[in-house]
């Protein structure tokens, strides 16, 4: 299966934006918690946040397609608004070095699984695009 990056350089752009929007979402909550003294603010702060971003976060899971049982398992999440997940290579590599033994899957917050396909890897920084 050919691996294709981005189809265009706004496509790469925009992913990478939601993904750093993300990762300074998660990075705000970080000095938020650290800076207010009380637990019960900090608790309200981290489910407020919480609340909003569960939708963007994913279980990754690579299925053993012989016995349908979970090989590996890991995080991801959501970086372009048309769906596209980032996770890290180690998590799917199995699946990639054996692609006929394997098949990936995601779960969401509410429980549905979804198949999936691999779109890139960078194995230099551990990285993977569904």
């Amino acid at each position: 299966m050919p691996l294709t990056v981005f189809a265009t350089l706004e496509q790469f752009a925009k992913a990478g934006r939601l993904a750093l929007q993300n990762i300074c979402m998660g990075f705000a909550l970080a000095c938020l918690v650290l800076t207010f003294p009380g637990k019960a603010m900090a608790a309200t702060i981290a489910q407020s946040l919480f609340e909003k971003l569960q939708q963007q976060v994913f279980q990754v899971r690579v299925i053993d397609l012989g016995s349908g049982d979970r090989y590996s398992l890991g995080s991801g999440f959501q970086i372009s608004e048309d769906g596209l997940l980032a996770t890290n290579y180690h998590v799917i590599s199995a699946y990639v070095m054996e692609p006929d033994k394997y098949s990936l899957e995601i779960l969401d917050a509410s429980g549905i699984k979804q198949r999936v396909a691999l779109h890139a890897i960078d194995v230099i920084h551990d990285l993977a695009i569904l």
